[in-house]
């Protein structure tokens, strides 16, 4: 892969985009509530994030065409880490005095619940009609999935140790996993019902994400945090960023890569 933009980003609700071409990007405004708005996420023309303005944490939304904000949740209980694919919001939820999925659809205006179990469900991921989490029901992390089309729910890893922050795109899940006392990046091909290892490193890869045939994490091999990448088709990684300063807490959209830039330790 030819990384031909790479961006430092750091976090915030505020969004560049290109929407027109003609005129270049430019940034602008997307919340002004004086609470805290965090965790924002992104599909199409809409945008969704935590949002603090009612006491507890919600879920929002934001239509780019219209300029309308919406709000998703309701419930007195908190409700953060939104996802969004399509017409579907996703988030982790304390309703049930643990932490559940749960979902909206934009379209029908319909909330509805994922999980049921009575151990925590969190850091949800959604593409396509599978939704994928990190779930401690067997007193470790394990990564679960769920299919909305037929209202199923699987077990992706099963692994003693610790799973955790899942991401997917097609059938391709990736995940951080602590089996080797130290966290590297593994994955799962759904239509294969095969896990493969992706990193194999004594230091930690954390925070992996996806995009078509690339994984992308923040990696500590060199004493600071860098961004490292793979390629599943080729079997090939790469490194990203080289830099004495600390990389995390990548993303990724076709071939451009970001990250927040943190300094030095």
């Amino acid at each position: 892969m030819k990384v031909k933009s790479i961006v430092t980003v750091l976090f915030g609700i505020t969004l560049l985009l290109s929407l027109f071409p003609v005129q270049g990007p430019y940034e602008f405004q997307i919340t002004t509530n004086e609470s805290n708005q965090g965790a924002p996420a992104i599909y199409g023309d809409i945008v969704v994030w935590t949002d603090g303005r009612n006491g507890n944490s919600d879920i929002y939304g934001y239509n780019l065409i219209t300029k309308e904000e919406f709000q998703i949740t309701t419930n007195e209980s908190d409700q953060k880490s939104p996802a969004i694919y399509g017409n579907i919001v996703i988030w982790q939820d304390l309703r049930n005095q643990n932490w559940d999925i749960y979902g909206y659809n934009l379209i029908a205006k319909e909330e509805f619940q994922i999980t049921t179990d009575e151990n925590h469900q969190e850091y949800p991921a959604i593409y396509g009609n599978i939704v994928v989490w990190q779930d401690v029901r067997n007193d470790n992390g394990d990564i679960y999935g769920y299919e909305l089309s037929t209202k199923e729910e699987f077990p992706i890893t099963l692994d003693p140790n610790i799973q955790r922050l899942p991401a997917i795109y097609g059938d391709i899940v990736v995940w951080e996993d602590e089996r080797k006392y130290s966290y590297d990046i593994y994955g799962y091909d759904l239509s294969m019902q095969e896990e493969f290892s992706i990193t194999t490193y004594s230091h930690d890869q954390l925070w992996p994400v996806i995009y078509g045939n690339i994984v992308v994490w923040q990696d500590d091999r060199n004493d600071s945090w860098d961004i490292y990448g793979y390629n599943l088709v080729t079997k090939e990684e790469f490194q990203i960023t080289r830099s004495i300063r600390d990389e995390v807490h990548p993303a990724i959209y076709k071939d451009v890569v970001l990250w927040i830039d943190r300094g030095g330790r």
